[in-house]
């Protein structure tokens, strides 16, 4: 019997009058795509280390670290991996892409890769019906390069090895209302629990100690906003959380802007001459 790739059931195989289950593989994960080659990112494929590349000519690239997808595309039964990846090469514009990447004969392979575009922002990944569905940020016809503000759906078909773009379809302009009906929680962040909510002009959440809420105003230009002033409970907590509570909530009080980066929000913060980042994850 052939065995094409690693199939999604288990193979028997009579050795001696003895049935021995063959398992199927899982789809590659994100320490095995870190040492992948791919192509389709610049002329020549490059081969990633601990999921970045670099050459002497500024070109850079590497994988999205903080995202990873698996699902049938092919409706061969096999999982494939998606990963989303950029590329620069050393000016302020970065190149977006969304590959797939499988198994062949066990070894992990670049099935496929295709561009989602210059600085465009990826709000969100599917696998929905065989088809890579992404929400995004991209310019709309009066952006300029550094700010998108077209929110879009876009989608991708594997066939063979090629990913097939589809019709695209605009959803309107960012805005807070982008921002809704999710329940975010701080990453990297010394407290494990804290948490932002946006409804209307208000915003919530749970901060290192106590529960804050306030007010908040988009701005003039398209993901500038205004959070503040801010009030919340007045439960006691150890010394620690209290003052990481005041640097969370000064913080937020500071931001300016809002963006994505696969699938974050990242909310911007200036505190006089220097700028803070606050990344958060849709909790599900």
């Amino acid at each position: 019997m052939k065995i094409d790739q690693l199939s999604i059931y288990s193979l028997l195989l009579l050795l001696g009058g003895c049935a021995v289950a063959v398992e199927k593989m899982p789809p590659p994960d994100l320490a095995e795509i870190g040492v992948a080659t791919v192509a389709g990112l610049f002329d020549e494929p490059i081969t990633l280390s601990n999921g970045r590349w670099e050459n002497n000519e500024r070109a850079s690239a590497g994988i999205a670290s903080d995202f990873l997808l698996s699902g049938d595309l092919n409706g061969d039964g096999i999982d494939e991996t998606v990963a989303l990846m950029w590329t620069s090469n050393g000016g302020s514009g970065t190149r977006n892409f969304v590959t797939v990447f499988g198994r062949d004969d066990g070894e992990v392979t670049n099935i496929a890769t295709a561009s989602i575009g210059d600085r465009v922002q990826v709000r969100r990944v599917q696998i929905i019906a065989e088809t890579i569905v992404l929400d995004v940020v991209q310019h709309g016809p009066e952006d300029a390069m550094c700010c998108p503000g077209e929110t879009a759906t876009r989608k991708w078909s594997l066939q063979g090895d090629q990913l097939i773009e589809g019709e695209q379809q605009v959803n309107g302009r960012l805005s807070l209302a982008d921002l809704e009906n999710i329940e975010w929680r701080l990453l990297e962040s010394a407290a494990d629990n804290v948490t932002l909510s946006f409804s209307g002009d208000n915003v919530s959440g749970q901060g290192p100690c106590n529960r804050y809420f306030g007010t908040v105003t988009a701005g003039d230009a398209v993901s500038e906003l205004t959070i503040g002033p801010l009030a919340s409970t007045q439960m006691m907590c150890p010394g620690e959380a209290m003052q990481q509570e005041k640097d969370y909530l000064d913080a937020l009080s500071s931001v300016i802007r809002f963006s994505f980066n696969t699938t974050r929000l990242t909310l911007t913060a200036q505190q006089g001459d220097k700028f803070k980042h606050l990344i958060f994850a849709a909790v599900e």
